[in-house]
Order: structure tokens, then C-alpha cells, then sequence
């Protein structure tokens, strides 16, 4: 494939990207759309992941979470198939906020763990500081205070060490969520007090970051979840009239970005500050709207929280009737989050265990695996590399043309030594050989049994002179060596070496013949020569 095409296909998605920046989601999704079916067709996985992952990014900023789902599912998986974990665990990260959006807290939080687990892989960047605030918000939204918490001090302590000051604003917003949102489960859901001072300081915390300039503006998202924190604060603090006052500019905010939780939390705030200041008709009105909205969500501690303020609601309204009725529907929702709050903890548990486990078979199978690949490329009986490490390496070294020299080493008369003494004294004979090999030579060389009484040397980079010099010493070494210390009667022991230096354009099987023909006439001249002396 021309590589052009894969280049304006990656532009393509860069102005994808600009163009969902710039607020143009209807250019934005014509060009995901193009370049997916275009990398589909050309079979770029790498392009047709990305595609889907900014179609789905379009159906997020327009609200359409459902369709969003689908894609950034589907994306997530093929960048965890092509093994790109920052890019999958921001797209599993953002998955685990859509889900959050329709209500569905089962896969946000199965979502927020797969994040949180590929991100852990990677450096202590910025989309592994990105997951982990992800991760939290969608824990705090779930009752799951401990995790999110956890969540983010872990961010907190990479914002320090990156400098990363805008990531530190969201963290400390995200934080007094999480106490104010915690102080609210434990008033609703556990019947709880509440600490005044510590609702007091995560108020001032709120209003300091809404208006300190922290180098740059702050996101619609962390200024939502500002105001959302402020109203909510200021009620927990019977505040009634200074929520009121700002919970028309946070709930607009949190509809504008289809922030449910938000809008939720809001709402049932709004109900409370009037009933505070005995407007019932209009606290009966959010409350209302606070149930239906909740009902919309699997998620018990809003339901709960719902049905609690509009039986306040109903009692101040003389409708002790309807007020026993949602005391009831508070109790079966207060039930039934006590319940999800321990399967929830016991499957975090389970899930931190099944992860701990997974990483350690997956250790031992590679350490495993490393293990094998190496047996598979050693020779068992003299620990030297074998055949098919040969082989690898040397059509690998032969086709970039590097300079080398081999040695074809043959045992003379290896079939006597076994015939006479025995196969296990032949395989000491090896042994002690290859241990010969190794001592004699250079730093870059290696050796190689290549089968029964065969071995090859590997000299990279060697000229014939310098060859010819880790020929002899091994020659020497061999036939210098105390060979009766292996058996007694075994008085002597010699090699035939054969050398061969490399050309463009040669072949494996070409210079493996031109050693053996050296090697052969090697074992010839050793034969005359000892013919010339009288010894046969």
C-alpha cells in the first residue's frame, strides 16, 4: 500500500480531531465516518481504531451516550488487539464516563477498573493521570468512596511530580466532589451526622478554584462540577438562599453537558434550599423531577436520596399518606444500596485478586516461554547454541551483508572414541571440546554444535589472519589438552577445522560447503602429515 494514503488518512483524523475542538460535530463525524470506511476497505487497523474511537468522541459531545457506547467499545478492543495501551485505556476511560451517563454503573465501573489496569502499564504520563481522575469521579459517583478516593491521591502525587497544574485544579474540584458526595451518602443512605467543618472547607475550596486563574480557563466540565459541589454544600450547611442563588447557573451547566449525576444532585439540592425556606410547591416540583430522573438510573443511592427528600417534601405538605409511601420506597432503596455496597466491595476484591493472579500467570508464562526459546536454541549437551540458531542468524547477517567468517570444526575419528570407550566418554569428549571452543575465542564470537561431532565457529568482522589465529589456538588447546583425565587409554584427541569467509551475495548453504571442503582438506593434510611420520 502506498504509504501516502496512509498519511492523508492520518490527516484526516487530525482534522477530525481539530474539528470536534473547534464545536463542527457534524464535519467532525462525516470525516470518522470516511476514514473508517477507507481504512476498513485498505485493512489499517491502526486508522480504522482511531476512526471509531473520534466517532465515538462525537457521539459523546452530542449527548448520544448509547451510540457512543457501541463505538468506543469496539475501539477499545482493537487498540487492546494492537497492543497500544495508552490509547486503550483513554478509550476505555471514556467509555466508563459515557456509561456513567446512561446509568449504566455496572460496565462505567467494569469500564474504570480496565483503565486503570492498562494504564498502570504504562509511564507515569499524562493519560495515565487522565484515567485515574476518570476512574475516581466514576467511583464517587457509585458510592465506591474508598476507590476513588485511592484514585485520586494516586493522581494527585503524578500531578505534583509532572507540574501538571491544570490536571492539580481538576483533582482538588474532583476531591471536594467526592467528600461532599460522601458526606451526603452517609446523611441519606447511613443516617449518619455530618461534619460541618469538613462540608465548610471543601465549600471554600470550591469557590477559591472557581475564580483563581490557574493559567488557563477552566473546563465547562470542572466548573460544573464546581457549582454542583457549592449548591450542594451550601444546603448541607442550610445555606438555602446562597444555593438557590447559584444552583440556576450550575443546573443549566450540567444540562447543557448531559451530566445526569450532576443534573440529579442538583435537582434534589434545589428541592431541599425551598423546602429550607418553605417554598413547597417549587421543592415538590425538583423533588419530582429529582425521582423521575433517578429512576432513569440503576444507581440506589440517588433513587434513595430522591425518595427521601420528596418525603420531606410531602410531610411539610401535610400529605402524611404520600410521605409514608416514599419513607418506604426510601427504605427498600436504602436496602438495596447497603446490599450493592457490599457485593460491590466483595467484587472489588475479587476483581484486585483476579488481576494479582492474572499478572502472575501471566509472569510465569513468559518467564516459561523466554525459557523454552532459549532451550529451543541451545544445545542441551553442551550448552552452546544449536542448528536453528545458526541458521537464523547467519541468512539474517547474510542478506544486510556483514562482514563475517565461519569455521566448520569436525571431531577425527569421533566413531573410535565411541566404539572404544563408550558414548558417554564420546559425549565428554564434546563437552571438553566446546569448552575448548569457548575459551579460545574473540569477545564477538561465538560457537555452535551443529550435529554429532560438528561444530561451527562465528567470527564476525574477522580477517583471514585473525581466523586463521583462533584456528590454531583451538587446534592447539585441543590436542595439548589431558585427554586420559577423561578415561584412562584415551591417549589423545584432534580436530579438523575448516574456514570460509563470507561474499555478497553469498548463501547459508554456500558458505557452510565452502567451509566443509576446507574443513575436509584440513583433515586430509593432518592425515598426511601423520602418514609422513609413521602414524596411521
Amino acid at each position: 500500500m502506498d504509504g501516502n494514503v496512509h498519511q492523508e488518512l492520518s490527516r484526516r483524523i487530525a482534522s477530525c480531531k481539530a474539528a470536534l475542538a473547534a464545536g463542527n460535530e457534524g464535519k467532525a463525524r462525516a470525516l470518522a465516518l470516511a476514514v473508517r470506511s477507507r481504512a476498513r476497505q485498505l485493512r489499517l487497523a491502526d486508522l480504522e481504531a482511531e476512526a471509531v474511537y473520534r466517532l465515538g468522541t462525537c457521539h459523546v459531545t452530542q449527548s448520544a451516550h448509547a451510540e457512543a457506547r457501541g463505538c468506543l467499545r469496539e475501539a477499545a478492543h482493537r487498540f487492546g488487539e494492537l497492543g497500544d495501551q495508552a490509547k486503550e485505556a483513554v478509550v476505555w476511560s471514556v467509555l466508563a464516563a459515557s456509561c456513567s451517563a446512561l446509568g449504566d454503573y455496572e460496565e462505567d465501573v467494569g469500564a474504570a477498573r480496565r483503565a486503570q489496569h492498562v494504564a498502570e502499564k504504562l509511564p507515569p504520563a499524562k493519560t495515565r493521570l487522565m484515567v485515574l481522575i476518570n476512574a475516581g469521579i466514576v467511583y464517587a459517583d457509585v458510592g465506591a468512596f474508598d476507590e476513588a478516593q485511592e484514585s485520586f491521591v494516586t493522581a494527585a502525587r503524578l500531578a505534583r511530580v509532572g507540574q501538571h497544574l491544570e490536571a492539580q485544579s481538576i483533582l482538588r474540584a474532583n476531591t471536594a466532589h467526592l467528600t461532599i458526595s460522601r458526606a451526603r451518602y452517609e446523611r441519606d443512605i447511613g443516617c449518619a451526622s455530618i461534619s460541618r467543618s469538613t462540608v465548610e472547607t471543601c465549600l471554600r475550596e470550591c469557590e477559591t478554584l472557581l475564580v483563581r486563574d490557574v493559567g488557563q480557563a477552566v473546563s465547562r466540565w470542572t466548573k460544573a462540577a464546581l457549582l454542583t459541589n457549592i449548591v450542594q454544600a451550601q444546603v448541607l450547611l442550610g445555606d438555602f438562599v446562597g444555593a438557590l442563588g447559584k444552583s440556576t447557573e450550575a443546573l443549566q451547566l450540567a444540562e447543557s453537558l448531559n451530566a445526569t449525576t450532576a443534573i440529579i444532585g442538583c435537582t434534589l439540592a434545589i428541592a431541599e434550599a425551598n423546602l429550607g425556606i418553605a417554598e413547597i410547591a417549587a421543592a415538590e416540583s425538583a423533588a419530582d423531577r429529582g425521582v423521575a430522573l433517578a429512576k432513569r438510573l440503576d444507581n440506589t443511592f440517588l433513587q434513595g436520596a430522591a425518595h427521601r427528600v420528596r418525603a420531606l417534601v410531602y410531610e411539610a405538605a401535610g400529605r402524611l399518606t404520600e410521605a409514608l409511601a416514599e419513607e418506604r420506597a426510601f427504605s427498600r432503596a436504602q436496602s438495596a444500596e447497603i446490599r450493592r455496597r457490599s457485593t460491590h466491595i466483595a467484587q472489588a476484591h475479587a476483581w484486585r485478586d483476579a488481576v494479582v493472579q492474572k499478572e502472575k500467570a501471566v509472569s510465569a508464562l513468559e518467564a516459561e516461554r523466554a525459557h523454552l526459546e532459549v532451550l529451543s536454541l541451545q544445545d542441551t549437551l553442551t550448552g552452546l547454541k544449536n542448528r536453528r540458531f545458526l541458521n537464523d542468524f547467519l541468512r539474517r547477517e547474510l542478506q544486510s551483508g556483514v562482514d563475517l567468517t565461519v569455521a566448520l570444526v569436525d571431531v577425527d575419528r569421533f566413531k573410535a572414541i565411541n566404539d572404544n570407550f563408550s558414548h558417554r566418554v564420546g559425549d565428554e569428549v564434546l563437552v571438553a571440546i566446546a569448552g575448548a571452543m569457548t575459551s579460545c575465542l574473540r569477545g564477538t564470537d561465538f560457537a555452535v554444535r551443529l550435529a554429532g561431532d560438528e561444530f561451527v565457529i562465528v567470527m564476525p568482522g574477522a580477517n583471514a589472519k585473525s581466523a586463521e589465529g583462533v584456528k590454531q589456538r583451538l587446534k592447539e588447546t585441543v590436542r595439548n589438552r589431558d585427554w586420559a583425565s577423561v578415561t584412562p587409554g584415551l591417549l589423545g584427541v584432534s580436530i579438523s577445522v575448516g574456514l570460509a569467509h563470507a561474499r555478497p551475495g553469498d548463501s547459508l548453504e554456500a558458505l557452510v560447503e565452502a567451509a566443509d571442503r576446507e574443513m575436509y582438506a584440513d583433515k586430509r593434510q593432518s592425515r598426511e602429515s601423520l602418514e609422513a611420520i609413521g602414524v596411521r
